[in-house]
């Protein structure tokens, strides 16, 4: 991993941790991760895409996760929430199949 992007505000003199989180926190919430993890070359790329415009999902910001559970389902598959994956399951070729929970 190269340099976060809080390090490297950090190394350009900024030193108000709060002030970092804001500038950075539309990448990070995008990533799923914190701000303190979004590598410097993400987090600038996404804030030099937002000055030409920001896109977004129209109408309802979940469309993409009921697209993704409705396939999901269609496909045979399902969807737990509020459970712990104990494994990963992989094919042959290395590739996730599935996972195992740890309540079986």
């Amino acid at each position: 991993m190269g340099m976060t992007a809080t390090e490297h505000m950090k190394k350009m003199g900024m030193k108000n941790q709060t002030l970092i989180d804001l500038v950075i926190s539309l990448w990070s919430f995008y990533m799923a991760l914190p701000p303190s993890k979004v590598e410097s070359i993400d987090a600038f790329k996404g804030m030099g895409l937002s000055m030409k415009g920001v896109y977004y999902i129209k109408e309802r910001g979940n469309a993409m996760a009921l697209l993704l559970a409705e396939a999901i389902r269609k496909n045979g598959g399902e969807i737990r929430t509020k459970s712990t994956v104990s494994e990963i399951l992989l094919d042959e070729n290395g590739a996730s199949k599935g996972v195992r929970l740890e309540n079986g």
